[in-house]
């Protein structure tokens, strides 16, 4: 019997798959780690509006580019979004 050096081609291949696989779901990750990101700082900047329209005597108040308004106790309009209301807790 004669002994083969080296990888053969099926190892290399399944390797290649394996990295490949590792990449595409750290990019994955990557990706939703921002959208968590973006929509936590969304709701804080509903949170601070509301903070700012309750104590103070405000009628609008932007906050990154939105401009908000008071919807009811615990609600905020944002007009930038099209006049979306949002409940802040």
């Amino acid at each position: 019997m004669v002994k083969q050096r080296g990888f053969l081609l099926l190892e290399a291949s399944v390797s290649l798959f394996l990295a490949c696989l590792g990449v595409t779901l750290l990019f994955y990750t990557l990706g939703q780690t921002k959208k968590i990101n973006q929509n936590i700082d969304r709701r804080i900047d509903r949170a601070y509006a509301s903070y700012v329209l309750n104590n103070t005597s405000k009628q609008q108040v932007t906050v990154h580019d939105h401009l908000y308004e008071q919807a009811g106790a615990d609600q905020v309009l944002d007009k930038t979004m099209g006049k979306v209301v949002y409940e802040v807790k």
